[in-house]
């Protein structure tokens, strides 16, 4: 059974991001890949993987869930914001020790605050 492309998420933000993973799941690699090195000026990307938000995130021991994780020899961490003014410093620092455990469980600390 596949992923709606429009989503049923309470908050409007997760469905958007919801909305943008199914696109991604549903064109093509090669059309992700190219996405995705212009927005973050890469020249390589392979193998991708899409997660909405990945409970695994709470293995952690942190309450914070980020909205999506595109990764594959990389690692984009999502968070979005539909409305202005709506980032919070608290939320994107839970996302960040999230980020340093998962990176220090795979090669030891060496991610920079």
């Amino acid at each position: 059974m596949s992923t709606l492309l429009f989503s049923t998420h309470s908050k409007a933000e997760n469905s958007v991001t919801s909305t943008i993973l199914v696109v991604f799941e549903r064109i093509s690699f090669s059309l992700v890949e190219t996405i995705l090195q212009r927005l973050c000026d890469e020249t390589e990307s392979t193998l991708l993987e899409f997660r909405n938000q990945p409970t695994s995130a709470r293995s952690t021991g942190s309450s914070s869930i980020p909205d999506a994780v595109i990764k594959g020899s990389f690692g984009y961490w999502i968070e979005t914001k539909i409305k202005k003014k709506n980032v919070s410093t608290t939320q994107i620092k839970n996302h960040l020790k999230i980020m340093r455990a998962r990176i220090e469980s795979v090669s030891g600390p060496k991610f920079a605050t």
